[in-house]
């Protein structure tokens, strides 16, 4: 849950190594589920982490790019969206 303190922001990432074939969509989903990522400042901040770090149990991350990141002023998601 968001609460009114929380800052809004909105990020794109790309994730490079041993992602594919490794359920790294459906790991990222879960995850982001897990935490009710829709936009909350802190939230985002643990799954940038967990995003670069960790991903699903066979990948191997050699980098994570993000860009794009902004504040937004209004959710404009009500859930997290995975775009190929």
């Amino acid at each position: 849950m968001i609460s009114n303190s929380d800052i809004l922001v909105r990020v794109q990432f790309e994730v490079f190594g041993k992602v594919q074939g490794v359920f790294f969509r459906k790991f990222t989903h879960g995850k982001a589920i897990e935490l009710g990522l829709v936009g909350s400042e802190t939230k985002v901040a643990i799954f940038k982490e967990w995003v670069s770090k960790t991903g699903s149990p066979r990948s191997r991350i050699t980098k994570c790019e993000f860009s794009g990141e902004e504040i937004i002023p209004t959710l404009s998601f009500s859930t997290f969206e995975i775009r190929k």
